[in-house]
């Protein structure tokens, strides 16, 4: 039988089970914080999939399995493009050129993964926590 917790309404299985996801069932508030921490932890999330998507569908349309006169493919690479170009520009005037192959969507993937993830880890709970530990 479903029920809801009883301080923040979300249905669950057991009551018990909402104490290891509810702030509100752990006695502390939800936080802005924490609101804009996940915010920005899921755009980065967003950002990462439209990279490896915009390199899938560059990808494809090189080697013509897409056809880019079509209106759809046409609008959905155009989309990515404009989202990831301001971020992978900067990396393919610095990268030497490999035979054609284009790796500056690996090295924008290994840079927020390795560099924007702990920084915003970082700075996150040096807000929360108020103790700023040591970089290095």
């Amino acid at each position: 039988m479903q029920t809801s917790c009883a301080r923040c309404l979300e249905p669950v299985v057991a009551p018990e089970t909402c104490a290891t996801y509810c702030p509100a069932a752990l006695g502390r508030p939800v936080l802005i914080t924490d609101i804009l921490f996940n915010l920005i932890m899921f755009a980065l999330q967003l950002l990462t999939w439209a990279v490896i998507l915009v390199a899938i569908v560059q990808t494809l349309i090189a080697f013509n399995v897409l056809d880019t006169r079509n209106r759809f493919v046409w609008s959905v690479a155009d989309f990515l493009t404009r989202v990831t170009d301001p971020l992978l520009r900067p990396i393919r005037r610095r990268m030497p050129l490999f035979g054609g192959i284009d790796f500056s969507p690996l090295v924008l993937l290994v840079l927020l993964q390795m560099v924007a993830r702990p920084l915003i880890v970082y700075f996150y709970t040096g807000i929360k926590t108020g103790m700023w530990p040591s970089l290095f």
